[in-house]
């Protein structure tokens, strides 16, 4: 729900931000092809993991959010998010006063957006409850990796409070694991890939195309069997 902001409580650097808050533009939003391909790439991953265990999932890419810092409203657009727990039916926007901040958030990084990703947003993201917030840059040029990411760890994912970020690593195999999400995340080439709790990558949409196209061509040939035979 609606986070309640003590701003007699927040650092300089915080309230600086604060100052000089803007909510996110078209320019900002708008990226390469590489960019764009990278937030389908791990939209389509959460959605279809969700879909396959039946999880109560809101998952959503750029859809605006609705959030308060103190009496101001701030109406950031996120790459990717997910709220577990929450409806998953189609919304224009996320309004945080009245359903809970996505404890889960990645940003995909350009040239034009980093700077707010690794400042601005990793600062307000964490204030108004986030627990775990991952910038992808698919080709590590405009971060100076591929991967930068926070968390509250485990237990704060377990209970349900937000202790101050930590930076979250990957495992020796490479991959972040998500406590809130109970999954994993891996770049492969210009993709952060999700990885499922046994190891395999839910498939990217183009794999998603692939496996329809050999299944129609499958059943084509299966048909055309049974009218010769």
């Amino acid at each position: 729900m609606a986070v309640a902001l003590n701003l007699e409580t927040v650092d300089a650097a915080t309230l600086h931000v604060l100052a000089t808050l803007r909510d996110d533009t078209e320019e900002d939003l708008v990226g390469s092809d590489l960019h764009q391909d990278a937030i389908t790439d791990i939209h389509i991953g959460l959605a279809t993991y969700a879909q396959e265990q039946g999880l109560p999932w809101y998952v959503t890419k750029q859809v605006m959010l609705m959030a308060m810092l103190g009496r101001q409203e701030w109406h950031p657009s996120p790459d990717v998010y997910v709220v577990p727990g929450v409806s998953a039916h189609p919304r224009t926007s996320y309004d945080t006063r009245v359903e809970p901040f996505p404890p889960f958030i990645v940003e995909v990084a350009s040239p034009s957006t980093v700077d707010r990703d690794l400042d601005v947003k990793r600062r307000l993201y964490e204030l108004l409850g986030a627990r775990e917030y991952l910038i992808f840059d698919p080709t590590g040029e405009s971060l100076g990796t591929v991967v930068r990411a926070w968390h509250s760890g485990a237990s704060g994912a377990a209970t349900g409070t937000a202790p101050p970020w930590e930076p979250w690593e990957p495992d020796e195999g490479g991959i972040w694991r998500s406590a809130v999400l109970g999954l994993g995340f891996q770049p492969r080439g210009t993709s952060l890939r999700v990885v499922r709790p046994d190891g395999s990558l839910v498939p990217t949409w183009r794999e998603l195309v692939q496996q329809v196209v050999y299944l129609q061509e499958e059943l084509r040939r299966l048909r055309g069997g049974t009218g010769a035979s």
